[in-house]
């Protein structure tokens, strides 16, 4: 009965971090998705559907892509009236991709299940029309939302990868300013880009997340299930 609920924007932010929250919907579509979140010490993800839903905590997955890091539920909310549901996660492995995985099963008040089907880019420099926008789904009730992300401290340009001109961002404001942003070379999200932040670009150097890489995923679709 009626539209089956869908996902109309994931929003990214930090719990003990300066920055503002950051919101894909302004990314979606295209490669850009794969840019490094710009938001220091992030640990928080809101999920907006496009009408109110039957959603729990056990309802989204969230998991590591190169480090299979699992990080741990510390508490969730849900508000009816925006219709969106947080999750703020413990024990984040900072310098990962991540897929965040939400369930079918969340359905809207008269039963429909998701409608989240989402194709991912396969790059940051994917430019393709088959790259999913907001809204998520197929027009079918009935498909999980798995969507990915990428969180890498130290890369200051925003290009998935943590190399030298990171860190000539950084040195050139290091110690020189008052309300930093991530982009300006403050991974922490404390406001100033100091040492702390050096040391967080230096265990991320060389990094490269500028491509998805699923391990186990034989059929290239970006997922693991039984085609593969």
């Amino acid at each position: 009965i009626g539209q089956a609920p869908q996902v109309t924007n994931v929003i990214i932010s930090g719990s003990q971090s300066l920055h503002d929250p950051f919101s894909f919907d302004s990314v979606d579509g295209s490669g850009s998705q794969l840019g490094t979140v710009p938001v220091g010490l992030a640990d928080t993800i809101s999920i907006v559907f496009s009408e109110n839903v039957n959603v729990a905590a056990d309802s989204l997955y969230v998991v590591g892509l190169r480090t299979f890091n699992l990080p741990e539920l510390a508490e969730f909310s849900y508000d009816a009236l925006s219709h969106t549901a947080t999750w703020r996660f413990e024990g984040w492995s900072l310098g990962d991709q991540y897929i965040l995985a939400l369930s079918e099963t969340v359905t809207d008040e008269d039963g429909n299940w998701l409608d989240g089907e989402w194709t991912n880019p396969a790059a940051i420099t994917t430019s393709n029309s088959a790259v999913s926008e907001f809204p998520s789904g197929d027009g079918d009730p009935g498909g999980w939302f798995s969507f990915v992300m990428n969180l890498l401290p130290g890369d200051a340009n925003g290009n998935a990868i943590v190399d030298s001109d990171d860190l000539d961002i950084l040195l050139n404001n290091y110690e020189g300013l008052v309300g930093a942003e991530f982009t300006q070379g403050d991974f922490d999200g404390d406001g100033d880009v100091d040492g702390d932040d050096l040391n967080d670009l230096l265990a991320n150097f060389d990094w490269d997340l500028s491509a998805i890489i699923v391990r186990a995923d034989f059929d290239g679709d970006y997922d693991v299930d039984a085609a593969d």
